[in-house]
């Protein structure tokens, strides 16, 4: 009962915060402890037959989606419902 409360008490200004000002005062804090910063992967970016593109996660999109970039500094907008994830290959490829 006391640890439901102490969450509520939190979350309850968290939320207050959210409303008022967005994601943002959150931001920072949620990608230092997010496991995805910086993780190299491969991404399909065209048809399933191209060679994969090496990229670096760094972050999340004002939409809420992986922002990832490439290389040369060209950045792509990965959607979990357009990718699909191989984990033993480090690749994320869009789906078709």
């Amino acid at each position: 009962e006391a640890l439901l409360a102490a969450f509520c008490n939190h979350f309850e200004g968290m939320l207050e915060t959210m409303e008022e000002h967005g994601f943002a005062p959150f931001e920072e804090t949620y990608l230092q402890l997010w496991m995805h910063s910086r993780q190299e992967v491969q991404a399909q970016v065209e048809d399933k037959g191209s060679p994969p593109v090496d990229v670096t996660i760094r972050g999340i999109t004002s939409s809420g989606f992986l922002r990832a970039e490439d290389n040369s500094g060209r950045a792509f907008e990965l959607h979990p419902d357009g990718n699909s994830l191989d984990m033993m290959q480090g690749l994320l490829y869009t789906k078709r």
